[in-house]
């Protein structure tokens, strides 16, 4: 059936040389991290060594972008999501529409739905669609901006219209929609919080 040939896909595309690392699901897409390892040896010096390399696996639905792959289609398949050369993820997150991938570098790297600024990124990526309608989206991975660019990142979550960014120095930055709170920045004039297209710090963690 077609649940049983999804997973025959995944093995087949995911597996072989390949281990597993992590896994994340958004509400209709999936991401699978895999890390593999290479050796060579010096006939030389009669000495080897090893390298491993990751690779970032996403399929779904597409229609926000959140799959990465530079347009909205879906995948029923794992895909491989395209980064720059040097660039090896080391934890991914979904929300509801969009990813966000920190990479071993400390850098993040996001996509997919961009509204209220989830994305972390400075500029809109609106589009038009159809019927007098725009929305925003980004359908391939790109760098988070503002004040993490200049941190290193450990960790990342993702809710349904927000992100948050932890960072090796322990700081915690967010942006997206700020409804019910969830930012941490506390309320803005008139006790209406805002959105953060950028992730901002939340300074009141800094007491702990």
């Amino acid at each position: 059936d077609d649940e049983s040939g999804l997973v025959c896909g995944l093995v087949d595309n995911c597996s072989g040389s390949s281990k597993i690392m992590q896994v994340a699901a958004g509400d209709y897409h999936s991401l699978v991290l895999t890390s593999s390892s290479s050796s060579s040896s010096s006939s030389s010096s009669s000495s080897s060594s090893s390298s491993s390399s990751r690779c970032l696996f996403a399929f779904g639905r597409g229609a926000q972008g959140q799959l990465g792959m530079g347009d909205t289609a879906g995948r029923c398949l794992p895909t491989p999501v395209s980064f720059p050369s040097k660039v090896e993820v080391l934890k991914v997150t979904a929300g509801v529409s969009h990813t966000v991938a920190v990479t071993v570098q400390g850098k993040v790297w996001s996509w997919g739905d961009a509204g209220q600024g989830r994305l972390g990124h400075s500029k809109r990526h609106s589009r038009s669609s159809g019927y007098g309608m725009t929305s925003s989206y980004c359908c391939s991975p790109e760098l988070v901006e503002g004040c993490v660019s200049e941190e290193h990142i450990t960790d990342v979550a993702a809710g349904s219209v927000h992100t948050l960014f932890l960072s090796k120095a322990g700081c915690v930055f967010s942006c997206g929609a700020a409804e019910g709170g969830r930012l941490g920045h506390g309320p803005t004039w008139g006790g209406a919080a805002a959105s953060e297209d950028v992730p901002k710090l939340i300074s009141s963690l800094r007491t702990f």
